[in-house]
């Protein structure tokens, strides 16, 4: 059971990771944004035990192949324990995943925020987020299971951050397969608007800074997450929308996970 749960962790670390920049970053100095960037692993570690668990597969260009047919769930479930069960059974199935994804930051301020992407996800332990591609919020987060690397071309700047030896206990236990999201946290199933989807709600038994609820809603026919909403301490809201998932790709090369910096890249944090 806690082996199968680090594939499943790696994804709400990089949600998080991947936010838009609140209102304040946007007129920060390029090395003031990578040292935002730099901070931002601590609220990986913390929110992996959740997103990662909730496995978030890749998606890449072109057509995809699914070496195993979704699961079908009959009929509808009324108890949270099952619908988060049938969740992990869709995910342990999956050697890889890749979805494209919208995303909407809603900040206690009343400034909403909204872009763009695609992630891929490989076992074990392997992620990659394109973020804004094409636009001057263009941005990159890589990881190879070992390394962790944010990236983004308009400064030229990047940081890395290695997981074997970095400060953050929460991300060295769910990379060591540890982590295990019912001891963690208490969830219930909520009213849902939509009739396709069930809609579980989390709470951190222990508070965080970095979420203090994460709402899934998931198909309820294979039970994969199609949206993700991630309240912090302070009310501020990111909502993520995956859409195209598909898992099991034939195509999904371990090099698209290792970040080679440009000659002319200057790294600024590690």
């Amino acid at each position: 059971m806690r082996r199968r749960l680090s594939f499943l962790l790696f994804v709400l670390c990089a949600a998080l990771a991947a936010a838009p920049m609140p209102a304040a970053a946007q007129s920060m100095e390029p090395s003031l944004v990578i040292a935002r960037v730099q901070a931002m692993p601590g609220n990986i570690g913390a929110a992996a035990r959740i997103f990662a668990w909730m496995g978030i597969p890749p998606l890449f260009g072109g057509a995809q192949t699914r070496a195993t047919p979704d699961v079908t769930a009959t009929p509808d479930v009324t108890d949270a324990t099952a619908i988060i069960d049938g969740m992990q059974a869709y995910y342990d199935k999956a050697k890889n995943y890749s979805a494209a994804f919208d995303q909407k930051q809603l900040e206690i301020n009343g400034i909403e925020r909204v872009s763009n992407g695609v992630v891929w996800f490989k076992k074990p332990g392997k992620m990659r987020w394109d973020y804004q591609v094409g636009t001057d919020d263009e941005r990159y987060l890589i990881s190879d299971g070992t390394t962790f690397w944010s990236w983004e071309p308009a400064f030229q700047q990047y940081c890395s951050q290695d997981l074997g030896t970095s400060q953050l206990p929460t991300a060295l236990t769910f990379l060591a397969g540890e982590g295990d999201i019912k001891q963690d946290f208490d969830f219930k199933l909520l009213e849902s608007t939509n009739d396709k989807r069930y809609r579980v709600e989390l709470t951190p038994k222990v508070p965080s800074s970095a979420y203090s609820v994460v709402e899934f809603e998931l198909s309820k026919k294979t039970y994969r997450v199609e949206v993700v909403v991630i309240v912090d301490a302070l009310g501020n809201v990111n909502t993520l929308n995956f859409k195209d998932a598909q898992i099991n790709a034939s195509d999904m090369a371990d090099d698209y996970f290792v970040f080679e910096p440009p000659a002319n890249a200057v790294k600024l944090c590690e």
